[in-house]
């Protein structure tokens, strides 16, 4: 019971910070985005943080079409398949990229992109 209260406690402050799932998918998005932009700035001189970026990138991905395939996503069928070939487009291009037969710029620019829709932006 005492655990209950504690927990309680720590839920009800409304001094904690609370992020809205939007605003959480955006850190993550600028989070992986940045590691990407950080690699490719460095022209190849380090393959393994931009394997680890790729990486991250990737699970990301598989994260959010985990998301969009579930019963519960509430998404509009049509923007889920959108995003279900995106992010299978973002897996193969990955897989290019660690081969090096691909430029991370795509991905950059496909993340960028999300992010702006996340934002609420409107692309012009």
């Amino acid at each position: 019971m005492q655990n209950a209260a504690f927990a309680h406690g720590a839920y009800a402050d409304p001094s904690t910070p609370t992020h809205s799932a939007r605003s959480a998918e955006y850190q993550a998005f600028a989070h992986v985005t940045k590691a990407l932009s950080k690699a490719h700035d460095d022209a190849g001189q380090n393959f393994s943080a931009l394997a680890e970026a790729v990486y991250a990138n990737r699970k990301l991905w598989n994260i959010l079409l985990l998301d969009v395939t579930g019963d519960g996503n509430e998404l509009p069928q049509k923007l889920r398949a959108e995003i279900v070939s995106i992010g299978l487009f973002v897996q193969r291009h990955s897989a290019k990229i660690l081969d090096g037969s691909g430029n991370v710029e795509p991905l950059i620019e496909i993340n960028t992109s999300i992010m702006r829709g996340l934002r609420g932006a409107v692309e012009g």
